[in-house]
């Protein structure tokens, strides 16, 4: 079974982490993501500790074995979602109401999709999902009205990189940089 480190900076940021993409750049990738919010009984801090320090490691195993190549979590307080929803245009003011994204990537769907039939998902994951994702299994609702009720949303779609590890990765032409160049030379 492979196994993986990892350098978290005080930040959080990861470092020396090779991108998901970097060894299968002529196949699909799909990435699937899930927001979801805490359970209303915890604090931000209890929720993302829970979800790191416990259910983290929970997941490796099955994961691993249903091939999904990266699992990232996004611990979103609300002190971000609040600072993000102020510094974008007019269109883009919001911010998501969730507390959390996961995010996998996979090379096969359909292996992803078959993990949460294993035995292991159903009578541990899941399980211990019930201790800090909100399912409707605890009394309040917070911003949770404003969405009709909906707990968690996911999405599934093809990776295609823009931008790797600070380099484009499309084609750029001349014209697109001269753009930016007079752009720039506005601000001066």
């Amino acid at each position: 079974m492979a196994s993986s480190t990892s350098t978290i900076s005080s930040t959080g940021d990861s470092a020396n982490l090779p991108h998901p993409h970097s060894h299968f750049s002529n196949a699909p990738l799909y990435r699937i993501t899930t927001i979801f919010h805490s359970r209303p009984d915890l604090t931000e801090d209890q929720f993302y500790n829970h979800w790191h320090g416990t259910h983290g490691p929970l997941c490796v195993p099955w994961a691993l074995h249903y091939g999904i190549l990266e699992y990232t979590q996004y611990h979103t307080p609300t002190r971000l979602r609040q600072a993000l929803s102020q510094g974008k245009s007019v269109e883009f003011t919001g911010s998501s109401p969730f507390e959390a994204c996961a995010d996998f990537y996979v090379k096969d769907y359909k292996d992803y999709l078959a993990a949460f039939k294993d035995p292991y998902y159903l009578e541990v994951i899941n399980k211990d999902e019930d201790l800090f994702v909100d399912k409707g299994q605890v009394e309040g609702k917070g911003e949770r009205e404003a969405l009709g009720g909906v707990m968690a949303i996911s999405a599934m779609g093809v990776c295609r990189s823009i931008i790797r590890e600070g380099e484009a990765v499309v084609d750029v032409s001349e014209d697109i940089w001269r753009r930016w160049e007079e752009y720039q030379g506005r601000r001066k």
